[in-house]
This record gives structure tokens, C-alpha cells and sequence, in this order.
């Protein structure tokens, strides 16, 4: 996971791209649901504000991703 300054955040696996607009891998690519769980939570708290987040798997945020991030965080 990286923010650029330009305001990408390249996100790869922590989440996936859905019309949701995203949601966390299913069981069978984490060991733990708990702790990929957190990790979004902790990645969303700790990281500057971005745009577009793109995902390694489906569609990416092109607008307020970093918003999209957050509010996915709070209901995990």
C-alpha cells in the first residue's frame, strides 16, 4: 500500500474494487478476516488525504477515495 503526492493510493490486495465501491478480499486470500479487517481501519486513520484509490483487483475510486476508504473503515 502507498499514497503518492500526487493522490493515488495504490491499495493492491487490502481492498478490492465493487460497486460497494470496494470491500475486503474474501476468507480464502487472508488468514486472518480480523486482521485485514484492522489493517483497513489503521491504513484509512493513518494516511494522508487521497483521491483515486486503485485497487489490484477490480474498479478504482476515481473520485474521494480517501472519503470511500474511511467510511468503508467504519463499518467493518
Amino acid at each position: 500500500m502507498f499514497v503518492h503526492d500526487s493522490g493515488v493510493a495504490f491499495l493492491g490486495d487490502l481492498v478490492w474494487g465493487t460497486a460497494d465501491p470496494m470491500e475486503v478480499p474474501f476468507w480464502g486470500d487472508s488468514y486472518s478476516m480480523a486482521e485485514i479487517r484492522e489493517s483497513v481501519r489503521a491504513f484509512a486513520e493513518r494516511v494522508p488525504p487521497f483521491e483515486v484509490a486503485a485497487m489490484g483487483h477490480g474498479d478504482p475510486v476515481l473520485t474521494g477515495g480517501h472519503a470511500a476508504l474511511a467510511e468503508y473503515a467504519a463499518t467493518i
